[in-house]
Order: structure tokens, then C-alpha cells, then sequence
């Protein structure tokens, strides 16, 4: 008798096929706005237990392990954002964030489902990664986006985005103890790993922050499903906390591009005028639903908002209007990759 043994296996991939995959998966949804969905390994674990000193050794690092070099530098022009945190009817929380930027470039929207941390969908300018509007786009290119993202959402419902300081000195902090990483890393590595805001809190506070610019540092407003939420900002290169407001058992939280702790530099105000817009706003009416919370953005919105998102952080999707067009709007889910819901909306 012939005794035949079938053995069931789950055939793994070369690393190469898996970064054809993510290149392949380069979908356009209008000649500025892109999906990505990301299936390669992108070593953040290796990343965060060597330290990167700037952003020009995430460059070296990713040149070393993908044999690509990237010709992209962060630009020094001045940029504005603006974000908050409110509720819906239903007790959601939504993370409304304005990316403003005077540069035209096309924006990513970047899925990535590590296999050791939690999976997440953020925004990636194209600026920064090497891809000018209107060019052919390179596609190696693309394996660089989770090194340099501006905001996103995880899937324990963590969103996070930072926003520039503009003439305040850098952070740059050397505690030997610590390992240091750069501020985008920073922001993927909380997505990656923390589930709500006292995990992002202690993993800002295990590293060491190095900014990305000469002439500004950056602050950081980060929320989760449950509501919390939390304003990071640095004060003589020392992290400090800014706890939401609250108002009948409610939290929010709102800023734009000055310091809260404390004024430093000349030109610091930028963005009074935006906050000063959320705070009448939210003082008032902290309960809304997605198209009141874009409605919002839309008021502090600038000539140079190049993407304005809503993120449902307990639905675990974002709706998304690029370069203040406020009627087509673009939602996107994070268990659909590559997937995009359009619809008109008239205010």
C-alpha cells in the first residue's frame, strides 16, 4: 500500500515580492490624493532600539536595508495645522486635524499591519518623501511613507498628529540613558504600540526626542477610543503634559501652532487666530457629528490645508477633504485598504 502525507503550509513570501506588493498597490484616487496599502517589513522594532539621531539617519537607515537611496529633505518653510478632539451623538470620539503646508504636493494615505504591533492608517505628505506635484511618481519611493508620516489612527483607536512651533528652539535631548528617534518615528512608533494615551505618554517619555528642523520644535495632541486625549509640548528640551479640558465628564482638546506652557520666540503667535476660532467653538458645543467637525476645519482652514481629516476613532474610520474642497469628500476605513468611499456634501 502507497501511504501518501499531506502536509498543510502557509508559503512566506520573499521580502522583495512583499515590497512589490506595496509598490503595486499605489492606487489613485484623484491626481493628489493616493492609497498605499504597506506589506513589506519596515523594521521599526530594529529603528527604535538603534536610535536615530535626525531624519537624514532614517534615510541612512532605510538606504541600508531596502539598497535605496532617497533624495527628499524635510522643508524648512513655514506650515500651519490645526486639531481637536470632540464626540458625536453616539459618544464617539472624532480627531479632526488640518495639514497645512505651503508647498503643492500629493497626499498618501498609507495602510500598514505589522505583525507585531497594531495595524493603523496615516497620512503621509508627498513632499517628504521625495514625490513633487504633478511628477511621474517613483515608485521606490513609496517604501519610505511609514518614516515620515503626519498623523493617523490605530486600531485600538490611538490618532495622533503633531504641529510646528515656528521659531522655537529645536528639542534635542541627550539623556544617555534613553535611545533617541526622530519625531516622525516617534509618531509611528506610538501608533505601532500604545493602545491609549498613558501607553503613548510613557513611550514618548522612554525615548529621547530629537525634532526634525533647525528652527522650530513641534507639539503633539494624541486621543483614544475612550475619549482621553492629551497635548505633548517640550519646554527647555523637558516634555511636559497638558491634560484635556473637561466639561460634564467630558474631555477635548484643541491647538494650533504656538506653545501653550509658555511663549518662546519672536513669531510664536501663529495660529492665535485658528485657536481662538476652536476655543469660541468648543466652548459651546463640544458634541458633533463628522460633516459639523469638518465644517469646523473648514473655518481654520488655510490657502495652503492640504489635506483636513476626521478621524472616528471608535469606528475606526476617516473622512478626508484635500485642499479645502469641503463638498467632495473621501472616507476611508482601516480594515479596507486601498478602499475609498466618495460622496458630495453641500454645507
Amino acid at each position: 500500500d502507497l501511504l501518501i502525507i499531506i502536509k498543510s503550509s502557509v508559503a512566506v513570501l520573499p521580502d522583495e515580492m512583499y515590497r512589490n506588493l506595496t509598490m503595486s498597490s499605489l492606487t489613485k484616487v484623484t491626481p493628489s490624493l493616493y492609497m498605499l496599502n504597506y506589506q513589506n517589513d519596515y523594521y521599526l522594532d530594529e529603528i527604535l532600539d538603534r536610535g536615530v539621531q535626525t531624519q537624514d539617519e532614517v534615510k541612512e537607515f532605510f538606504a541600508e536595508k531596502f539598497k535605496i537611496n532617497l533624495n527628499s529633505n524635510q522643508s524648512n518653510d513655514a506650515y500651519s495645522c490645526s486639531s481637536f478632539n470632540v464626540y458625536n451623538n453616539k459618544n464617539q470620539n472624532l480627531f479632526g486635524r488640518n495639514f497645512d503646508f505651503p508647498v503643492l504636493s500629493p497626499t498618501f494615505v498609507v495602510w500598514t499591519n505589522p505583525p507585531n504591533g497594531y495595524r493603523s492608517i496615516s497620512f503621509v505628505n508627498g513632499k517628504y518623501i521625495g514625490i513633487s506635484e504633478g511628477e511621474e511618481i517613483e515608485k521606490e519611493k513609496l517604501l519610505y511613507s511609514v518614516y515620515d508620516i503626519m498623523d493617523g489612527c490605530n486600531e485600538a483607536g490611538l490618532a495622533i498628529s503633531f504641529l510646528a512651533l515656528l521659531n522655537t528652539p529645536k528639542v534635542w535631548q541627550d539623556d544617555p540613558k534613553k535611545k533617541t528617534i526622530t519625531s516622525p518615528i516617534m509618531t509611528k512608533g506610538v501608533l505601532d504600540n500604545c493602545k491609549n494615551v498613558a501607553e503613548a505618554i510613557d513611550f514618548f517619555r522612554k525615548y529621547n526626542m530629537h525634532d526634525i528642523s533647525e528652527n522650530r520644535s513641534l507639539h503633539y495632541l494624541i486621543t483614544d477610543s475612550h475619549g482621553d486625549s492629551v497635548i505633548i509640548e517640550y519646554i527647555d528640551n523637558r516634555m511636559v503634559t497638558i491634560k484635556p479640558y473637561e466639561r460634564e465628564n467630558v474631555k477635548y482638546s484643541y491647538l494650533t501652532n504656538f506653545m501653550l506652557i509658555k511663549q518662546i520666540g519672536k513669531g510664536n503667535e501663529n495660529g492665535v487666530d485658528r485657536y481662538n476660532i476652536l476655543k469660541e467653538k468648543l466652548k459651546d458645543d463640544i458634541v458633533m457629528e463628522e460633516d459639523e467637525a469638518m465644517n469646523l476645519l473648514s473655518k481654520v482652514h488655510k490657502n495652503s490645508t492640504l489635506w483636513s481629516n476626521i478621524y472616528n476613532t471608535n469606528e475606526l474610520t476617516v473622512i478626508t477633504a484635500i485642499r479645502y474642497n469641503y463638498t467632495i469628500l473621501y472616507k476611508f476605513d482601516l480594515y479596507r485598504p486601498n478602499e475609498c468611499f466618495i460622496y458630495q456634501k453641500n454645507y
